[in-house]
């Protein structure tokens, strides 16, 4: 997968892996990382979100600023703007969308100075794909509709 690219909902996915009922989420994710990036976006698209993807913290606060989103996920640990950096420019920005933090270090410190930068959670890393997609449907507020059930 290309670098920011935007895939739409239901494009890698069966429609028996659809989870979503209405207009779908939409949701950015941040990592260096390209095959983190590519196995979050293709996990989130089959279960029916709408995924834009950035490869640095500066590149999203770029797409953020020009998209409105439901969610972010995204990893500290990057070059040019960490996760937290692109945090600290959300709130200063007055932007509210909620975050998932998805990293392997613990940030305990810098979220214990600056509480304002408090994700909406924290995703350890390693984790797996029903691990990301409980966390994004537990931030988003979203249920399995009774139609998935009814699908397997």
């Amino acid at each position: 997968m290309e670098e920011n690219q935007i895939r739409k909902p239901g494009e890698l996915a069966s429609a028996a892996l659809q989870c979503q009922t209405s207009l779908p989420h939409r949701i950015l994710v941040v990592d260096d990382e390209p095959c983190i990036r590519e196995l979050n976006t293709d996990t989130l698209i089959a279960a029916g979100y709408h995924v834009d993807v950035a490869a640095d913290g500066a590149v999203a606060w770029d797409t953020i600023r020009l998209n409105n989103y439901d969610l972010i996920i995204t990893d500290n640990a990057m070059p040019r703007m960490t996760g937290i950096e692109m945090i600290e420019k959300m709130r200063s920005g007055g932007m509210v969308v909620p975050v998932i933090m998805a990293s392997g270090t613990l940030l305990k410190e810098e979220l214990t100075q600056y509480p304002r930068l408090q994700p909406a959670a924290m995703l350890p890393k390693p984790y797996t794909g029903v691990e990301l997609l409980g966390m994004v449907k537990k931030v988003l507020g979203a249920a399995v509709p009774i139609v998935m059930l009814q699908l397997t």
